[in-house]
């Protein structure tokens, strides 16, 4: 365990090092990915499919806050439906109004959220967002994550009526327009997703800000295990909306990525558990102590022969950082409430 720990370390100093080079390198992947399904799936515009233009408005996503990446993305769609039939472009514009005056009310800092989650749901995996949103975001990150849901389906509905809209005619588009409501309205499995995605990150959230031992862990296990049943109950009542046996696999996986995300962020050792508890004028403090896992290389030593007398010379450690004794801790906490003690004074003085 302690290798497992070890290795913990260099990751995570790896990342502080190189994370300003890493991150609009992952950015720029993301963008990548996003623009290429996008002409892949709704491919109408033929200049836009080119992959140097693909990589040209990767690199300016890699650039731009998630905010104009989103537009950017709403834009290429645009133009994909409008050279299939101005009217799938109308009826899509009104429907990104309504979502983005959504998003930009409630949530407007969390644009890729919107942008993953039909790129997840393309790749098979929605589960990932909604564990991940519980257990690192807040639950106003359900509105990104159902806008994103609805764009999947919406796109996938208009992806389908393309080959059946044929001009400008204003009578065949009020029909054309109706009926694509109506798909969207009736598309059961979309309203499925959502309530079953967003009450996974509700369940996560909840469970991980218990007062309680392994409550991270927790969180993902039961988030894993009610989205698995949610989806299981939607195939009941829908019947062929997942396959079931992939579906387990897949929300297993996700919550197995949250876990090493949450274990490379976050790891307590819950064995060391302090509390302390302490008061002022104004209030009394319980205070629950537990101790982060960090670990300590071994100082070795190596011995030169030079044939005379043998020498000792330390390996430098890598910079790796202790963990405080109880002692410590409770040095801490009388620190703490003799700042406490010294602010309430101050304040009477006033």
């Amino acid at each position: 365990m302690t290798t497992i720990y070890l290795i913990r370390e260099k990751i995570r100093k790896f990342f502080s090092y190189y994370g300003r080079f890493f991150m609009p390198a992952v950015k720029f992947f993301v963008c990548l990915l996003i623009f290429s399904e996008l002409n892949k799936h709704i491919g109408f515009f033929e200049k836009l499919t080119n992959p140097i233009v693909t990589v040209v408005l990767a690199a300016i996503g890699m650039v731009v806050p998630s905010s104009v990446v989103v537009l950017l993305a709403a834009l290429i769609s645009l133009l994909h439906l409008y050279q299939a039939s101005v009217v799938l472009m109308a009826v899509v514009l009104v429907i990104y109004i309504v979502l983005f005056l959504l998003l930009g009310r409630f949530d407007p800092d969390h644009g890729f959220v919107l942008l993953l989650m039909p790129l997840l749901f393309i790749y098979h995996i929605p589960y990932l967002m909604p564990l991940l949103l519980g257990m690192f975001a807040s639950p106003i990150t359900i509105i990104p994550m159902v806008c994103g849901t609805a764009i999947y389906f919406v796109l996938e509905v208009i992806r389908t009526a393309a080959g059946t809209s044929s001009g400008f005619d204003i009578e065949e588009a009020l029909v054309l327009a109706n009926s694509i409501f109506d798909s969207i309205l009736a598309n059961r499995l979309m309203f499925a997703s959502v309530i079953v995605l967003s009450a996974t990150l509700l369940v996560v959230y909840i469970i991980r800000r218990l007062k309680v031992k392994y409550s991270f862990e927790i969180a993902i296990v039961a988030g894993t295990v009610f989205c698995i049943v949610g989806y299981i109950i939607v195939n009941m009542k829908i019947p062929g909306a997942v396959s079931v046996g992939s579906m387990i696999l897949l929300a297993l996986l996700s919550g197995i990525i949250t876990y090493l995300v949450h274990f490379m962020q976050l790891a307590l050792d819950y064995s060391r558990t302090e509390n302390a508890r302490f008061e002022d004028d104004d209030y009394y403090y319980y205070v629950t102590a537990v101790p982060k896992i960090f670990v300590t290389e071994t100082n070795k030593k190596v011995k030169k022969f030079s044939g005379k007398d043998a020498e000792e010379e330390p390996e430098e450690d890598d910079d790796v950082k202790v963990v405080p004794d109880k002692e410590e801790i409770e040095e801490i906490l009388d620190e703490e409430e003799e700042f406490m003690r010294d602010f309430a004074e101050r304040e009477e003085d006033y």
